[in-house]
């Protein structure tokens, strides 16, 4: 019953709500106020739940009462991302279905706020709003993490990261800040433009856990190196060239590494893709790199050793390997694809679902390799001097190829529709 009553109620409720901001629209005709406040928390928090991001803002600026129930009934995000500079400060709101900003505008003002504790003290400071974007004028350095503190507490996020500017803002400014947020539940940390020093950036890994995502949009000097550097979970460089192919095959238990700028080639991928192959552990779950500049996507040379199942009718090269030893891994299923430019992905999963399907035939392609092998050394033996127990050696060949015959019929019977493999 409640839940009728606040249905047919919500369009007139949006509406009232809208009156409430300052006449931003006043063409909308007069209704009989809508006492929100003297919704019980259900009903209220239903009808709230209708609103996006932004309007979720609006209303907490209109008292401090209704900052209080919006507090308490925490409004799910997907993503909260807050970008700072030194001028500037701008929070990205993501729901399941739209993004929405909130822009405040650094100036001077005779009533400078110096601190922040209720949504309401931004009332008078509204400017205007544009499709998804509110803007508010005026914020000074003092008030940054306040208006975070605020802005953070009418929602529940598990994604929260902060954007910081260098070009635009002081190293103390940025240092200051991200010391209060590693206090705070903050996931991950970008820092954008400028560069950055050995000094500073080496101070910044041992500050940031590794279990936070890093992106570094700076310029990093060629010699820099850090133990950290490729242990966080999810790590972004545009500069990669400081990084080695060592560095490469060093990754474990992470989950994402991007690389917009490296000095490698396709056969140092080629050589990670086998490390990868044949090593113990877990490595990654995503690496993403663009080649060294000038460089030629040469399939055969990325390739080279590798057992592969390529995949056909795609609109880029791309194949599938997987891990020799999976008794210890649980992403043992390897996809490679050549994207545009000079870019490869490298994705790992666990095989399971419609992707056992195409582990099975790996399986059975490596297992046809070993016996492949297997006779060739046993025919070399053969026509070795002195070779002497050759009945023995004729029973294991013969049944190697034995062997041999049934995988190849068990390939042939695979359902490998999509799929390419050499029998």
């Amino acid at each position: 019953m409640v839940w009728k009553i606040v249905k047919s109620s919500l369009h007139r409720v949006l509406k009232a709500i809208r009156m409430c901001f300052w006449n931003i629209d006043t063409s909308i005709p007069k209704h009989k106020p809508f006492l929100i406040l003297k919704l019980p928390l259900v009903p209220f928090k239903l009808v709230t739940e209708f609103m996006d991001s932004n309007e979720i803002i609006k209303l907490s600026m209109c008292s401090y009462r209704l900052e209080y129930f919006l507090r308490i009934s925490k409004y799910k995000l997907k993503k909260l991302n807050v970008h700072l500079s030194d001028q500037r400060l701008r929070y990205d709101l993501t729901q399941s279905n739209n993004c929405s900003s909130i822009f405040f505008r650094k100036g001077k003002s005779e009533k400078q706020l110096e601190s922040v504790s209720k949504m309401q003290q931004l009332c008078e400071r509204y400017d205007s709003e544009d499709n998804t974007v509110l803007n508010i004028e005026y914020f000074s350095s003092n008030t940054v993490f306040d208006l975070y503190k605020c802005i953070n507490a009418l929602f529940s996020c598990s994604s929260v990261g902060w954007n910081f500017y260098l070009d635009q803002l002081s190293t103390e400014t940025m240092m200051h800040y991200l010391n209060l947020l590693l206090a705070e539940k903050c996931t991950g940390f970008s820092f954008m433009r400028g560069s950055l020093s050995t000094p500073l950036l080496t101070e910044l890994m041992d500050k940031i856990p590794v279990s936070k995502r890093l992106e570094i949009g700076s310029d990093i000097p060629i010699d820099f190196k850090h133990p950290n550097a490729l242990k966080y979970y999810v790590a972004r460089y545009h500069s990669g060239r400081w990084i080695t192919l060592n560095d490469l095959k060093s990754i474990r238990n992470v989950g994402c590494v991007e690389l917009k700028s490296t000095i490698f080639d396709c056969s140092d991928v080629n050589q990670f893709l086998n490390y990868w192959v044949n090593c113990e552990e877990d490595m990654l779950e995503l690496l993403e790199l663009n080649l060294q500049e000038g460089a030629i996507i040469d399939v055969f040379a990325l390739t080279d050793q590798l057992i592969t199942l390529r995949v056909e009718g795609a609109s880029s090269s791309n194949f599938f390997i997987k891990a020799k030893n999976h008794k210890n891994r649980k992403f043992v299923l390897g996809h490679v694809e050549i994207g545009e430019g000079n870019s490869v992905g490298f994705t790992a999963w666990e095989a399971i679902g419609k992707k056992t399907r195409v582990f099975r035939i790996l399986e059975l392609l490596e297992r046809k390799k070993e016996l492949e092998e297997e006779i060739s050394m046993i025919e070399k033996r053969e026509n070795q001097s002195g070779f002497s127990d050759f009945s023995e050696e004729i029973r294991k060949k013969t049944e190697a190829y034995a062997e041999l015959r049934r995988l190849k019929i068990s390939l042939n019977e695979q359902d490998h529709v999509g799929y390419h493999f050499e029998i």
